[in-house]
């Protein structure tokens, strides 16, 4: 989708990354959400600086591009222990940021622009509750899979409409608003010799344990991550359900992406599991 190039330049270093869209939309909300995060206090990310259009030149363009101040990452920097503690302390902290961010989210889950997942357009629009945030997004990736003909069947488009009517029950534990890295996986996190770092952002504010699925999903982080994490943010109770309805939403995400028979079936395995254990939930 990008590419990515760093410059040396009289006055330091910069990371420049472009692609070949002429709306500068993509690169213009990843500002939003460096800047958010910034704002935060919490986390290190890269300082943006300027987000352009490009003009049409042989060989380049059209398209936009962004450019940051350039991090030195170490290699494989990220997965030393020290990093994933200093990762799991820099997230943690973020999602107990609410109060710093209160002055833009107001109480309200959502963020101040629509972003990417990857190239996948996300629908920030505010809601005064999370239930409805998230049910709206998990809507969003299940109408996605039917347009996208992903693979669809009786069976599928049954387990999602069940999924998603006990989607607001599995939430109903009152959250505040988090700020979300948003894709905080191990590809988007990074070690410098000053410490540990996270980038390619696609923040909005919700619940926090969203973020963490992705840090089992892909691998790359280990017990110093997990541990860390819990030692300062504790595991509420309910948090296995809602876990699984979040994994479901990012592999739901991957689904819409590639359109992978595998992906496809752990989506079904999921909801599944969701459906049956709501359905055997004794009533209050």
């Amino acid at each position: 989708v990008n590419e990515v190039f760093k410059y040396t330049a009289e006055n330091g270093e910069f990371f420049v990354k472009m692609n070949r869209e002429k709306d500068v939309s993509m690169f213009a909300s990843e500002v939003e959400s460096l800047n958010t995060l910034a704002k935060s206090g919490a986390v290190t990310v890269p300082e943006a600086l300027h987000v352009g259009e490009l003009a049409a030149r042989v060989g380049v363009g059209p398209g936009s591009f962004m450019i940051a101040k350039y991090l030195p990452l170490e290699p494989f920097g990220s997965m030393k222990s020290t990093s994933q503690k200093a990762l799991a302390t820099q997230l943690a902290n973020l999602h107990s940021s609410s109060q710093a961010l209160e002055d833009v989210h107001k109480g309200r889950f959502g963020f101040v622009t629509n972003n990417y997942l990857s190239v996948s357009s996300m629908d920030n629009t505010w809601a005064a509750t999370w239930q409805e945030f998230f049910s709206r997004r998990l809507a969003d990736q299940l109408a996605q899979v039917l347009k996208n003909n992903r693979l669809p069947d009786s069976q599928f488009t049954a387990l999602g409409k069940a999924v998603l009517a006990q989607a607001t029950t599995i939430l109903a534990a009152p959250v505040e608003p988090a700020c979300l890295h948003g894709d905080f996986w191990i590809g988007n996190t990074g070690a410098t010799s000053k410490g540990a770092v996270m980038f390619d952002p696609a923040s909005f504010f919700g619940h926090a344990e969203f973020d963490l699925p992705l840090t089992k999903m892909f691998g790359g982080f280990t017990h110093d991550f997990h541990d860390t994490y819990f030692s300062l943010r504790p595991k509420a109770p309910g948090f296995e359900e809602r876990e699984r309805l979040y994994m479901l939403y990012h592999f739901l995400h991957q689904l819409n992406l590639f359109g992978d028979q595998q992906v496809r079936i752990r989506c079904v395995e999921i909801m599944t599991e969701i459906t049956q254990d709501t359905s055997s939930r004794p009533l209050n």
